[in-house]
């Protein structure tokens, strides 16, 4: 259940005013600081780990980038490592 200025509400819906992601809705924390910000284009910026939990399919459209802000292909890891464990059958190849 989350706090509102008012109290308590179960279920809290944010109407933006524009579509053009010059209007925005922000949630902080107990010291006033963002934690999270989404404009009414969408974007969604956050602090602190992402966490995506559930039974069903989950998906990303588009690119994504670790330790970039603007991928060049699918997925891009930018000065870092790949970790496979387990047995995959697939073999990885490295575009550099």
């Amino acid at each position: 259940m989350a706090k509102t200025s008012k109290g308590y509400a179960d279920n809290i819906e944010a109407v933006l005013d524009s579509v053009d992601g010059t209007s925005s809705f922000s949630v902080k924390d107990s010291g006033n600081v963002e934690v999270v910000h989404i404009d009414s284009d969408g974007n969604i910026e956050a602090d602190g780990s992402l966490s995506i939990d559930g039974t069903g399919d989950s998906y990303i459209m588009g690119k994504v980038g670790i330790g970039m802000t603007s991928p060049d292909a699918k997925f891009t890891i930018s000065d870092g490592t790949v970790l496979v464990s387990g047995s995959t059958g697939e073999t990885f190849t490295s575009g550099a």
